[in-house]
């Protein structure tokens, strides 16, 4: 022990070391690192550190920890042995501290070379004003989320010997050196051997110093990194000299998520920090503070509602604005209710590089694009032509995009997407002579507008409104979505024909085609018709997904597939009535058929005679979310083309089908039955059942069979018919905890299959024995195993 350097300990083994100091020396050790639990006491912490009299490096990990030097009645009485000259001091994960207290151990200020602070998420201050650091040539503080300012004018003052400063991710630190209290005389700093400064993820930092009365010089400084201080808006209030500063680095703060699938082979690692490289630049403009400055004004980024600032910028016309924002390509607008313009006429010209627009939630607002005023700096040169992006979110007293033709000041060749949701002053979108600039629209999308009566407006100073009918072409546009508009009258004014060649997607109440392709209507046709096929064909050549409502209900109708979905409706019989021919015939062409989140359906309706022969051209069946229903298909109802069933948390079913039903399933490949809580039986036997009946129920072509999160579920059939799996390739079954036997009057045969208790769940996995009921008695016994312990 007494030759030992260097030392690496827990709670325990500090403070067995403290009661046994007297017998075991340590005046070798330099280099200690404390890694105390959240339950340690830190009352004999100090005075311990004062019986290594050769420390030179200190690393503390102390959860619980609040003073690191203490103060009052928790002072140490006598220290032991030398004073403390720790040169290298590193405090981490200390997140209760508040205090450090250098204050109250002048010769640890005086010995200190290097600091490093992380993850002290109490900490409101580095140190008192009367602290001096007069040898410190390295300081890094990180993720300390309480940190306003890190050093006073008096501290900064005496740290002539450091050369690097790190600072990040300190969530409320607004500046670095910050004014002694009450003092407003003149000072001078000189940082005279700094050479590095590095500033990251510092959202709320304003400035390195506003003190005015605070000039500063830093003679060698080579190296200025400022990324993710998006509220910086100079370095210091007075002159700051950098001589040997060339640029100042800049990126934003880079985009992080969190990641996490169980399994990294770390038991306590609650997930992985991912993040992209941000894009640096670097920026001269001959002088540190009018760099800073131009950074800001060189945004590529501007969040309006983050620089309050802004507000007389937006809002004072007289207010030159030259340039200023010409780097910005993406603003976002939320919440600022006091403007009317978003985009007001005197800053116009400034956005002529704008690619993404966002605007929402702002009551004040009326019009985008304000076209009114200022006309001498409207000019084509300066055109917002870049545009690539527009969305318009509840904005309720929003009445025009532009109050007057844009006249090739705004124009949309390079748009490719435009959303407007819940504009309810909004009547129209575009004035027709934009139609044929719109050649890269690929998403159109108008939702929640209760005033829109179009979305081309009459153009009076074009000839578009002759007799000759025209021909417009949309090109790119491949997502239409027209939905909640009752108002919409027509698309596009006056005799015209539309071309959608590229439409993939098209969401659209059902009696509102008659606006895409047809004259301006007198009288609206209050009722709900479908287009025949070979007319949506021919408008829509490329149509892969067609949205409506019927009935209350909303259809996506994938044409290429051939599905009808069902979804989000409050019916509680789906096909409760005989539909009309069209729907009928509609329903006839189809192969698959999805019902998804119908929360208080009861019934699909299958007992009804005239849907019996669409059900026997089903191929795919798909129940989702349909917690209500008691009866997923009625007795005797046969489908002889499905391929693919798949059930998932309907809670209110007891079984799938009876056992007629299954005979028909000769088809069947896929059956994937999940999350039914009440489910407790596959197939229910029927009551004419013969006791006797030697007639076998085949699944020819059952492949995969998937059972999972059935807690409820008894067995797979009750009944004694034979069951006969021929194909059967795959067997999985998880969550199954009351199955005992598969069948429990007949005897299985599944030799080819490969059964699984669930997919990536090791822990239940259980290797196949001679039959079905065996493995499942095998993995049950696995599982409360496991849970027993």
């Amino acid at each position: 022990m007494s030759k030992l350097e260097h030392l690496e300990i827990d709670s325990k083994g500090a403070k067995w070391l403290m009661s046994n100091i007297g017998k075991y020396r340590i005046n070798s050790l330099k280099h200690l690192r404390l890694n105390y639990s959240w339950q340690s006491e830190d009352e004999n912490l100090y005075s311990f550190l004062h019986t290594i009299p050769n420390l030179q490096i200190l690393k503390v990990s102390f959860w619980g920890i609040r003073e690191f030097v203490p103060s009052g009645n928790n002072a140490p009485k006598q220290r032991l042995g030398s004073v403390l000259l720790v040169k290298e001091f590193t405090l981490e994960w200390c997140y209760e501290l508040e205090d450090i207290g250098f204050e109250r151990d002048p010769a640890l200020q005086r010995s200190l070379h290097r600091l490093v602070l992380n993850s002290c998420d109490k900490l409101i201050r580095l140190a008192h004003s009367s602290v001096s650091f007069t040898h410190l040539t390295y300081l890094q503080v990180s993720f300390c989320r309480e940190l306003k300012t890190l050093v006073t004018c008096s501290t900064a003052k005496s740290l002539v010997h450091l050369t690097t400063i790190k600072v990040s991710h300190c969530d409320k630190l607004n500046e670095i050196v910050t004014n002694d209290e009450g003092s407003d005389k003149e000072i001078k700093i000189v940082f005279a051997k700094l050479i590095t400064i590095e500033f990251e993820g510092l959202r709320n930092l304003t400035s390195f110093c506003s003190h005015r009365c605070c000039e500063f010089s830093v003679p060698l400084l080579e190296k200025l990194i400022l990324k993710g201080c998006p509220n910086m808006k100079t370095f210091t209030a007075k002159l700051i000299t950098t001589p040997k500063l060339p640029s100042v680095l800049v990126g934003e703060r880079d985009e992080e998520k969190r990641y996490w699938e169980g399994d990294l082979d770390a038991p306590m690692l609650p997930s992985v920090l991912v993040g992209e490289r941000d894009e640096e630049k670097r920026y001269w403009e001959g002088d540190l503070n009018a760099t800073v400055q131009m950074v800001f004004a060189d945004k590529v980024d501007l969040e309006l509602s983050k620089y309050p600032e802004l507000k007389q910028v937006w809002c004072d016309q007289t207010l030159g604005q030259v340039n200023r924002f010409q780097n910005v390509k993406s603003l976002v607008v939320k919440r600022c209710d006091y403007l009317v313009h978003v985009i007001p006429s005197h800053l116009l010209h400034c956005f002529k590089n704008l690619e993404n627009l966002k605007v929402s939630d702002c009551d004040g607002v009326q019009v985008i694009f304000n076209m009114e005023g200022n006309s001498n700096k409207m000019t084509k040169a300066m055109a917002i032509s870049r545009l690539k992006t527009l969305s318009l979110e509840n904005l309720p007293n929003l009445e025009h995009v532009w109050n007057t033709n844009p006249k090739g000041i705004i124009h949309f060749e390079a748009l490719q997407s435009l959303s407007v949701d819940r504009c309810d002053s909004l009547e129209y979108v575009f004035p027709s002579s934009m139609a044929k600039d719109l050649a890269l629209l690929n998403n159109l999308s108008i939702k929640n507008c209760e005033k829109v009566v179009k979305i081309f407006a009459e153009d009076k100073t074009i000839s578009e409104l002759e007799d000759t009918a025209i021909m417009i072409v949309f090109d790119s546009l491949s997502t239409l979505y027209l939905m909640g508009v009752p108002l919409l009258k027509y698309f596009y004014p006056g005799q015209h024909n539309l071309q959608f060649p590229k439409l993939t997607t098209l969401n659209i109440e059902a009696y509102k085609w008659m606006i895409l392709n047809c004259q301006e209507a007198e009288t609206f046709v209050d009722q709900q018709i479908i287009v025949p096929l070979e007319q949506v064909n021919l408008l829509f050549h490329g149509l892969e997904k067609l949205s409506f409502y019927m009935k209350g209900a909303m259809l996506t109708w994938e044409l290429k597939s051939r599905i009808l979905e069902f979804g989000y409706s409050s019916q509680e019989v789906l096909f409760e009535e005989k539909l009309k021919p069209d729907y009928i015939e509609l329903l006839s062409r189809l192969k698959g058929l999805r019902i998804l989140s119908l929360f208080r359906l009861k019934s699909i309706g299958l007992e009804n005679s005239w849907i019996h022969p669409i059900l026997d051209i089903i191929q795919t069946l798909e129940v989702k979310w349909c917690y209500d229903i008691k009866n997923l298909v009625p007795s005797k109802v046969s489908f002889s083309s499905l391929t693919k069933l798949v059930v998932h948390y309907c809670s209110g079913l007891l079984y799938l089908f009876t056992s007629s039903t299954a005979e028909s399933l000769t088809q069947l490949k896929e059956m994937i039955i999940s999350n039914c809580l009440s489910m407790q039986e596959i197939i229910s036997k029927e009551d004419d059942e013969s006791k006797e009946s030697n007639e076998s129920i085949i699944f020819e072509q059952l492949e995969i069979l998937h059972l999972e999160g059935l807690p409820m579920l008894r067995w797979f059939y009750s009944g004694k018919r034979t069951l006969r799996f021929p194909s059967l390739q795959e067997l999985t079954m998880f969550k199954i905890w009351r199955m005992t036997t598969f069948c429990p009057h007949i005897h299985i045969n599944l030799d080819s299959v490969k059964l699984r208790s669930g997919r990536s769940y090791k822990a239940y996995a259980v290797q196949w024995e001679d039959n079905v009921d065996t493995t499942i008695r095998k993995m049950k016994d696995k599982i409360v195993r496991l849970l027993s312990f």
